[in-house]
């Protein structure tokens, strides 16, 4: 968490790129939508079969994270669909860790603190610009990226 330039996108675009396939983003509306039918195209979980790192950004402001869902996500549990265009189930195990970046905390559609056991909340308090002067404030390095991917 944290407000803009404290790295929280280049974090997540290092991420990518250091994993490569076993990387994947998605959209947050996937955690703010009802429960589909997973037996429907198209689905966005399956594409999460082989994953160790999947991120997202900031769900928008009016949306409800449905934990139910989060859960269903994160948990130990398979999960089942259909890929587009095909007629075999197919079953995958989550072995990945879920990411949301944000700037402050997204509402839930619930109370319970469950969610959290299974959440971490980190925050970005460090500030990069091209001229620091505040205690919390550092140098960006607008090369970092490209560093890289070299």
């Amino acid at each position: 968490m944290g407000s803009g330039r404290y790295g929280k996108g280049v974090l997540c675009n290092l991420l990518d790129v250091t994993m490569g396939g076993y990387a994947h983003t998605f959209e947050s509306a996937m955690l703010t939508c009802e429960r589909q039918s997973f037996s429907s195209p198209p689905i966005d979980p399956l594409n999460l079969h082989g994953k160790y790192w999947v991120g997202s950004s900031e769900p928008e402001k009016d949306k409800t994270i449905n934990r139910g869902l989060v859960k269903f996500l994160t948990g130990n549990e398979k999960i089942t669909g259909l890929y587009n265009y095909q007629n075999t189930e197919v079953t995958i195990y989550p072995h990945y860790s879920l990411e949301l970046q944000c700037y402050s905390i997204p509402s839930l559609d619930g109370d319970d603190n469950a969610i959290w056991d299974v959440g971490r909340i980190i925050d970005f308090v460090f500030e990069f610009v091209d001229s620091p002067v505040g205690e919390y404030q550092r140098k960006i390095d607008r090369t970092l990226e490209s560093k890289a991917k070299a």
